[in-house]
């Protein structure tokens, strides 16, 4: 499976929902460049998603991002975002994904 969301996704893998072997990766809206980038936004997800499970939340997202897992196209060039579809964060294939420039890059999707 492919996870849209960073917070949503990995907080449906401490809560059960999809089993953690089953994630190909994470393509998130994040844009962490530092390690100082990833603990605000640990610390943020913690707060409002990850009350019920931080530690075990901390823990699968560091794995994650050792194993290559997230993916942060808004970091790339030019800045992208997913668009989420049919009210769900997870998809099956990269076929089901749609991109679009972050604004003020131009107007359109990009698949």
């Amino acid at each position: 499976m492919i996870g849209l969301s960073v917070s949503l996704c990995i907080a449906d893998i401490c809560k059960g929902i999809v089993d953690l072997k089953d994630v190909e990766k994470i393509i998130g809206s994040t844009a962490a460049e530092t390690e100082e980038d990833w603990d605000g936004i640990a610390a943020r997800y913690s707060r409002v998603f990850w009350k019920d499970f931080p530690e075990k939340a901390l823990a699968i997202l560091n794995r994650l991002r050792m194993e290559g897992k997230i993916q942060q196209p808004r970091l790339s060039n030019p800045p992208m975002y997913v668009v989420l579809q049919g009210g769900t964060h997870w998809t099956q294939s990269e076929q089901e994904i749609t991109y679009a420039l972050m604004p003020g890059y131009g107007d359109g999707e990009v698949n």
